[in-house]
């Protein structure tokens, strides 16, 4: 089903000019891929030792007709020049009834809707082909049609990833697949963004548990409030120029925290300014309690829309651990950034409950309320830091800024640890005692100790 989702939309009629067959192509302007059909000449001439030579340049005879075959193609389209409507296929053709196997193959789509380039064989010289429209009414307004949906593609809103049902691609691969050779850049900029939070989480987590408290530890905090505020923006500016939105609920979950450290910046920049001030006391209580809670919205936000696709189950239905455990794996990348959701929500839980507390009673607030909160709910912010990193990875950038998945998959190594466990108790089970079957052995003088106990492992 997801391959018939991604099948390109819109189809081109055009005609081949190597083996003179109708060329069907569609394209998909969201994907940037293309597939083509066209019949490549099987057989001119059943006792003819040429039986590839096209139609074109050698038609069949009248007694002799050509026997079609079927050949595909597939590759992905880029565009030559910004301002025109010429675009460049570069891919594979593969014949899958027909004289030839496969090869590459670059062609260039002009406003007229021909094409002219190459194709080749595989390790041969590339041989030149011509596409032309087979219909200019066929033709012109599909290739029209192509341009303007890649330009409308700006507004297109991506569906809910909490209404996924496939696990093959995670949460940013799956996010990004439609924006081509800028995914690399925005991955790259979200697992920097990743770290720079992970530390300066961990440094406030530090600071709330040796209970610094200066105008010096202040003034980092709201650097720290600047830098996630000025971060989140350009995540939000990002979002706005992808050519596939986001999931609106994760837009919305990542609006509530901009804002939110946008709170969290006030507040200390008027501790800074005006400590004393009675007036400026109030105004930072209240966007404490304001900041708290628009994290405390925006962390339900995002654990909805982070919910991790369910686990595909063939033959019979999961039970609800079996379920819990797939789709909600801690140890999995597929649920990484639900559970920093998770973390972050239980931290906003505590700082709006310390918030509240001060702002409405604070004379029945306990003392060391305020501490505990600090340091529990920085510890949670810490951990979802971690997760939030973990999720940012794709395929195409891992925590290290290279290309490969991030991250050690603990799931299948205590699997396959398990597995090996298993193995040896067995084959501790059906091996035989060949002391006794044999008797002890008898050792040659020349032997050395370390031979004697490497037999029984070249045995296993």
């Amino acid at each position: 089903m997801a391959f018939v989702a991604r099948l390109p939309k819109s189809e081109l009629r055009l005609q081949e000019g190597h083996y003179g067959s109708r060329l069907q192509l569609r394209v998909n302007p969201e994907t940037q891929c293309c597939d083509g059909t066209y019949s490549p000449v099987q057989q001119n001439n059943p006792d003819s030792d040429q039986p590839d030579l096209p139609s074109l340049m050698l038609p069949p005879a009248l007694d002799s007709p050509a026997v079609r075959g079927h050949a595909v193609l597939f590759g992905q389209i880029t565009k030559s020049d910004p301002g025109s409507k010429e675009f460049v296929l570069k891919g594979e053709w593969r014949h899958v009834q027909g004289p030839l196997h496969g090869g590459p193959f670059e062609m260039k789509v002009d406003s007229e809707g021909g094409a002219s380039g190459w194709w080749a064989k595989e390790g041969d010289e590339p041989c030149p082909w011509q596409w032309a429209p087979s219909g200019q009414d066929d033709v012109l307004e599909p290739l029209t049609a192509c341009v303007d949906d890649e330009q409308s593609a700006q507004h297109r809103l991506r569906s809910s990833m909490s209404k996924r049902i496939d696990r093959s691609k995670t949460f940013y691969d799956e996010m990004l697949d439609s924006e081509g050779a800028s995914s690399v850049m925005i991955a790259r900029w979200g697992v920097l963004c990743g770290w720079i939070f992970f530390h300066q989480t961990l440094a406030s987590c530090l600071m709330s548990l040796l209970q610094v408290s200066s105008t010096a530890s202040s003034l980092v905090q709201c650097a720290f409030q600047g830098i996630y505020t000025a971060t989140y923006i350009s995540f939000l500016v990002i979002y706005g120029r992808m050519r596939v939105i986001p999931p609106l609920d994760y837009v919305i979950g990542v609006v509530l925290y901009t804002v939110g450290y946008a709170c969290f910046l006030t507040v200390y920049a008027l501790i800074l300014v005006a400590e004393d001030d009675d007036v400026a006391s109030v105004a930072s209580q209240v966007l404490y309690l304001l900041g708290s809670l628009l994290f405390l919205v925006g962390s339900i936000v995002l654990v909805c829309a982070t919910t991790p696709a369910p686990i595909p189950m063939l033959f019979r239905q999961p039970t609800w651990m079996e379920k819990f455990r797939g789709q909600f794996s801690m140890i999995d990348q597929q649920s990484s950034l639900f559970w920093g959701s998770v973390t972050f929500l239980l931290g906003s839980i505590l700082f709006a409950l310390d918030a509240s507390w001060d702002l409405l009673h604070a004379e029945s607030k306990p003392e060391l309320l305020s501490v505990f909160v600090s340091i529990a709910g920085y510890s949670f912010f810490t951990v979802g830091r971690v997760y939030f990193l973990w999720g940012s990875t794709t395929t195409e950038c891992n925590a290290f800024f290279c290309s490969g998945a991030w991250g050690f998959n603990w799931r299948d190594a205590l699997l396959q640890l398990q597995r090996v466990n298993v193995a040896d108790e067995r084959i501790g089970k059906v091996s035989p005692d060949f002391s006794e079957m044999f008797g002890p052995a008898s050792v040659n003088s020349d032997a050395s100790s370390s031979d004697i106990q490497a037999e029984p492992c070249l045995l296993v």
